[in-house]
């Protein structure tokens, strides 16, 4: 059931699963197949009463590096630039993730930037050590933001501040990142000991009273999410059409400073 996905892996022990990225040479960037292989084992496992608790992480150093951004540049020379669908699907991860009524945790190793720290704002709860960061990258790159990172990050670090991370693409280390709430720090090798005891304890916890929790949060703090992600796509896919966007992601590829033009 959990065994026929290419980009991702699941693992379970006892009540807990995890959902590892597995595209550790692309630094566990974005995929249609990833995005996609994500839904479908989040609602498989939402559906799995033998399951308490989901753990998400990436394989090798880091956690998700965001959208590709060789993937992005070619996107951009063949014209199709962001396509809505390509945008759609990520909210409807962000979906998945939300409606799973269970405690979703990100296990946040190395660097979760761009799309990847908004994939781990939009869980439950983030675990991260002194060497883990995030980063809202779009800003360098030319783009608002996307995959609900306003939305998920305001409901975790507050407006004012998801504003400014979202604004600046200021990137965050474990200490900082946790003096924000953005993640609980554990010890620095102790991340998969410290996520897994909290893991392991919640799914062992009511499962019923559980699920009712995450839908009263879902019902209140979530309760317009739908208008947010119909005003973030058509924003995301303009600015994926411009002339920065192009320089960002031309100047990330040749590690170079970007020269915007402001167009």
């Amino acid at each position: 059931m959990y065994s026929n996905y290419s980009e991702i892996e699941v693992s379970l022990d006892k009540r807990v699963a995890t959902i590892t990225f597995n595209r550790e040479k692309q630094l566990n960037s974005f995929s249609r197949t990833l995005k996609t292989e994500c839904i479908d084992a989040l609602n498989k496992l939402a559906a799995d009463d033998t399951i308490g608790a989901l753990v998400i992480t990436g394989k090798g150093k880091h956690f998700c590096a965001g959208a590709n951004l060789a993937e992005l540049k070619d996107n951009i020379e063949n014209g199709t630039c962001i396509a809505p669908e390509t945008a759609w699907l990520t909210i409807d991860w962000v979906r998945a993730i939300r409606r799973c009524l269970k405690p979703v945790i990100a296990m946040v190793n190395g660097a979760a930037m761009g799309g990847g720290a908004a994939i781990a704002s939009a869980c439950d709860y983030r675990f991260m050590e002194p060497s883990s960061r995030f980063g809202m990258a779009f800003i360098n790159v030319g783009l608002s933001c996307d995959s609900s990172s306003m939305y998920s990050l305001s409901r975790v670090v507050g407006f004012s501040k998801a504003l400014e991370l979202i604004m600046s693409g200021e990137v965050n280390r474990g200490e900082a990142a946790e003096k924000l709430g953005w993640a609980r720090l554990a010890e620095q090798g102790k991340l998969a000991m410290t996520t897994y005891e909290f893991a392991h304890m919640l799914s062992n916890k009511p499962a019923l009273a559980l699920a009712r929790n995450k839908r009263l949060a879902n019902a209140i703090f979530w309760a317009d999410f739908e208008t947010y992600e119909n005003i973030e796509i058509p924003n995301v896919v303009e600015c994926g059409k411009s002339y920065d966007h192009n320089e960002g992601v031309t100047a990330f590829l040749e590690k170079r400073a970007p020269k915007f033009k402001h167009k």
